[in-house]
Parts: structure tokens; C-alpha cells; sequence
């Protein structure tokens, strides 16, 4: 019996199998298993590739109501593309090259040839951050080969901006055609979510256990290795201010306990809200602007409701010293997101593909159940001004509806009629939730647990306030102060 065996059925335990991807990887693992420097010359043939800007006004032509007006990769380089395509698939095949769409973080284009199709992510240039993909990557290798999951294809990448290509990438297969999820309350996608869910939740190998993000191992070969991993300190993605040409407040942890983590994250928000650089907070909410979002925060007022913030911390880590059983090392992946699901082409209540792997990161279990946001009523930022659907105003702790649905044919007043839909919404999503967490726990007997639940409950509001930032602080000071002084 192999050592690799052996590590991939500890790591799985009593853990089923979900979801296998049903396609085959043909690529050589040694292009996804270490970044890009060079591409071999393919002088057999030779073909001249238009520039990233004729190929983004192109499409510009064809989306003319999209706001941005030049290619927003950054100078990237399709002859380089094109050939890092045609070498790590060993074809010789010229093929076109299309820019395909943008999001908030990443650019992408698409490589198609005859009998398959790649896709190429750039990040933008104001949200580069070189700590950033090759936990993405990682994250993807280890979910689609050790555990199974329908994850992205990994082909090649680099996290320099001085590669063949100019600037970061992921290149990866395009998988096609390629449909979004429609229907979230469908059952079916809601047990094929649930148990993709339950599979990131297993317990990581000992060699992994800490908080960070993956990385892969210096020899690393085989991505179904366990050995091929390694742990890195964990990185917060910056905010783009766009007077700026790159992120800023951007984390980078000191170790890999939780801790440090918490505490050095407090000390950066703190430094930052007293700054009047554009990096700080101080000249934007303190000054012009604090009359509009913030009535009657001062710095005075601030720095207690931070300092309330420091005790919740600290009684949080509490916690989680007393329930050592719940914080076993897992993949949590804080963008689970309807968004980031395609369905089967040839079924649109099963899932195809989880894509989006930029923000997965090695936490404890008790910060592991992270529900997808169709589930849960998500403002974009913990507010206690949204107390009528969510605990205590923080979206991952939705209020449960089990009343009967309110029928609404017979309402012809357009307020009420809106006001009843709504109503009958937030029971089905209680529905659906309540399903989906019984999926989990089938998949899962640590869920059965109510004491993780209740180390859940002050976990993670706590680490949701660290990573969202102080204006969050400031929202949820009432609850802080309540929380402080909680005998």
C-alpha cells in the first residue's frame, strides 16, 4: 500500500465521496504544479496575434454599452498566451484568441481551438497582489484532485509580473457552455452544493493544520498528493481606491495562529483609522464625509467602540481555547456564492463547476460553516440596520420564518403585495436553509455538535468584523458595546 494511498484515505476518514468531476486531466501536473517562467519557441507555426487592444476593442464593439473603454489586463502579451496555450495542451493548432468578460478583481480571456477552449485570468492592475495566486491555485489543485470536487482545470500560472506574459495569470479549461445557476432553491443543487460544502469541511492533514491559505510544496509533482501542500500565512485582498494604481490595506498575516492574526488585524485597522493618507481612514471618515455615513463619530467616540472591539477579540479566543475540538483546520471558502456555481449543461438543477477560487483559506471548522449567499440576506456589510432578518445584523446568522406563505392573489395594493412576497421569500429561504444544513450534518456528524454552533455564533461575527474593517465597527457598535460588557 502506497504512502500516497494512504494520506488521501486519512485525509478523507469517514468523509463520502461528492461529486467527482467527470473530466479527464490531459495536461502535463508540471506546468500547474509551479509557476510559468519561460515558454519553448514554436517557430512551426508562425502566425502574428493582434495586441490586447485590438482584441478588447473587438469585443468592444460587439458590448458597446460596458463602461470601460481600453482592456483592463494591463499590457499583456497574446503572442505568449497563444503559445503557452498551444504548448501546455502539445498542439500545434493556431487558435483565436477572444476577450470574454471582467469582474471586479480579474480579467479574462479565452483561447479556443478546434476541440477545446482555455481561459485566461488576469487580475486588473489596482488589485494585483503576488500573495494571492498561488493560494487560488492550490486551493483548486488540492479541491479537484484530493477531495474530488468539480474545481477549475489548472493548465499554467504566475504570480510575477514579469513572465512571458507581463502580468499575473491562471490559465485554465474553459468549461463550456457555460450556465449559471438560476434556480436557488432548487433541492437537488441545494444537496450538490451541501455536500461540495461538506467536503471542504473535512480535516486538512496534519502538515496543513493552522489558518493561512494552500501553497504548494518547492518539489511538489502530483497534485493528488497530500505532500504536494503547504501552508502560507493568510492575505486579505486590499480595497481598490481607484485614485490609486494598486490595493491598499491589504493583510498579510505574522504567523499562522489565530491569535496573532486577530490581534495584528486589529492593530492595522486601528493604525489605519487615525491616518490622513489615502491609505488611512481619518481625512475620508472622519472629516467631509462624516456627517453623511457616520452621525456623530468622532475619533473619541471611534477609539472606544475599537476598544470594545479589542475585548470581544479577546473573549473570542476564549472560546475557542475552551473548544479545541472545533478548531480542527478545514477549507473555507468565503465566496460560496450562487454566483460562482454553472450548472450542468444538460441539467440546470446539478452542479458543473465551482468557480472562483480566489478567497479559499485554511480556517477552523467553527469559522468553516460560511452559507451560500442566496441563503442568507448579505447587505455587503454587517450593519445592525438589517436586525428584522439577520442576528444581531450579521449576514452569515439569518433569522429563521417558519410561518404559513401568505397568499397573494388576493392583494391588489402594490406595497402589501411587494411586502407578502418578500415574506414568503425569507420562509422559503428558511426552508431551503434548514435543508441545506441537514445535508451537511448528514455528510458531517461534527454538525450535530450544538456547541460548535455556539462557538460558531461568536467566532465568526468576530472574524467577519476583522476582516470587513472598522466602518463595519462602527455599524455593529451597539452590539460591541453589549458584547464588552457581557458578564
Amino acid at each position: 500500500m502506497s504512502l500516497r494511498f494512504v494520506l488521501r484515505f486519512l485525509s478523507r476518514g469517514v468523509y463520502p465521496h461528492v461529486l467527482k468531476h467527470s473530466m479527464c486531466t490531459s495536461a502535463p501536473f508540471s506546468y500547474a504544479m509551479r509557476p510559468t517562467t519561460e515558454i519553448p519557441c514554436r517557430l512551426d507555426s508562425p502566425r502574428t496575434y493582434p495586441t490586447e487592444s485590438e482584441v478588447f476593442r473587438q469585443w468592444k464593439h460587439w458590448n458597446d454599452d460596458y463602461e470601460l473603454d481600453h482592456a483592463p489586463a494591463g499590457g499583456i502579451d497574446i503572442g505568449a498566451l497563444v503559445d503557452l496555450s498551444k504548448h501546455v495542451l502539445a498542439v500545434d493548432e493556431n487558435p483565436s484568441v477572444e476577450y470574454f468578460t471582467y469582474g471586479g478583481h480579474n480579467s479574462l480571456y479565452t483561447v479556443r481551438f478546434k476541440h477545446t477552449a482555455l481561459l485566461a485570468r488576469f487580475p486588473v492592475p489596482d488589485a494585483r497582489d503576488a500573495d494571492r495566486i498561488e493560494p487560488a491555485v492550490a486551493s483548486m489543485l488540492y479541491a479537484r484532485h484530493i477531495l474530488e470536487l468539480p474545481a477549475p482545470e489548472v493548465l499554467a500560472w504566475s504570480n510575477a509580473n514579469d513572465n512571458p506574459l507581463r502580468a499575473p495569470f491562471i490559465l485554465q479549461r474553459l468549461f463550456e457552455p457555460a450556465h449559471p445557476a438560476a434556480h436557488k432553491y432548487s433541492m437537488t443543487l441545494n444537496a450538490d452544493l451541501a455536500r461540495c460544502h461538506a467536503a471542504l469541511m473535512r480535516p486538512l492533514p496534519t502538515h496543513l493544520h493552522g489558518i493561512g491559505q494552500l501553497g504548494l510544496a518547492p518539489h511538489a509533482a502530483d497534485p493528488a498528493d497530500a505532500a504536494s501542500y503547504i501552508l502560507r500565512p493568510l492575505s486579505l485582498r486590499g480595497e481598490r481606491i481607484y485614485e490609486l494604481p494598486y490595493p491598499v490595506n491589504t493583510f498579510h498575516a505574522p504567523s499562522l495562529l489565530l491569535e496573532d492574526i486577530w490581534r495584528a488585524r486589529w492593530q492595522q485597522e486601528m493604525a489605519r483609522s487615525l491616518d490622513d493618507s489615502p491609505h488611512g481612514l481619518d481625512a475620508r471618515h472622519w472629516g467631509r464625509e462624516a456627517g453623511n455615513h457616520f452621525p456623530g463619530c468622532s475619533r473619541d467616540a471611534f477609539l472606544a467602540v475599537a476598544e470594545d472591539m479589542r475585548v470581544v477579540i479577546e473573549r473570542a479566543l476564549e472560546t475557542a481555547r475552551a473548544h479545541p475540538e472545533h478548531m480542527t483546520p478545514c477549507l473555507v471558502n468565503l465566496d460560496f456564492a450562487f454566483r460562482n456555481v454553472l450548472v450542468r449543461p444538460d441539467d440546470p438543477d446539478r452542479l458543473g463547476l465551482l468557480i472562483d477560487w480566489d478567497d479559499v483559506y485554511v480556517m477552523p471548522l467553527s469559522l468553516g460553516i460560511v452559507f451560500p449567499d442566496a441563503y442568507v440576506f448579505n447587505p455587503g456589510c454587517q450593519s445592525a440596520y438589517y436586525n428584522d432578518v439577520q442576528e444581531d445584523g450579521f449576514a452569515q446568522f439569518p433569522l429563521r420564518f417558519t410561518h404559513e406563505l401568505l397568499d397573494i392573489n388576493g392583494i391588489t395594493d402594490r406595497a402589501e403585495r411587494i411586502e407578502a412576497l418578500e415574506a414568503n421569500m425569507r420562509v422559503e429561504s428558511t426552508k431551503v436553509l434548514d435543508t441545506y444544513c441537514a445535508t451537511l450534518t448528514q455528510h458531517d456528524p461534527r454538525l450535530a455538535d450544538n456547541t460548535l454552533w455556539e462557538t460558531r455564533r461568536v467566532m465568526m461575527k468576530v472574524h467577519d468584523l476583522l476582516r470587513e474593517g472598522i466602518v463595519s465597527w462602527w455599524l455593529q457598535r451597539d452590539w460591541l458595546k453589549s458584547e464588552a460588557r457581557r458578564g
